[in-house]
């Protein structure tokens, strides 16, 4: 997650309807655990990998954190200053969701010295600080 993050997935759709002003966002399931990560930190470990190359190596790149997708949401609205809602509907939630996603970094982590950073404050802020019209949430 965070400025300029083209994936189509869950913060980045959410960022693109608070951008375009949207009150009421409505969302599927809140529980579930992820490892959000903020991009810039991704995008350095995928660096720091490339750099360090040797052959060929698999590494889990994340933080090893998770956040519940509500605490994730509430960040987002929290760094953007305005009044939204987020509402949990029946119609968007997955009858099979996983609960819990979070990689193993301890590899990466023991190749590196470190692994990225989790979604924060600061990620969500840092979406918002980014010009209007730089932004992008979807390629």
């Amino acid at each position: 997650a965070g400025s300029r993050e083209t994936n189509p997935h869950l913060l980045p759709e959410i960022c693109r309807q608070l951008d375009a002003g949207v009150e009421v966002i409505e969302v599927g399931n809140t529980w579930p655990m992820r490892d959000f990560v903020d991009v810039r930190s991704m995008a350095k470990v995928i660096m720091a990998l490339t750099e360090r190359a040797r052959g060929i190596d698999v590494f889990n790149v994340g933080s090893g954190n998770t956040l519940t997708v509500q605490e994730a949401l509430d960040l987002l609205v929290q760094a953007h200053g305005r009044d939204v809602k987020i509402r949990s509907v029946e119609s968007r939630k997955r009858v099979n969701e996983r609960p819990y996603l979070c990689p193993s970094v301890e590899r990466l982590r023991n190749h590196l010295g470190f692994a990225a950073a989790g979604f924060s404050l600061q990620t969500a802020k840092a979406i918002w600080e980014e010009p209007p019209e730089t932004r992008r949430f979807y390629a």
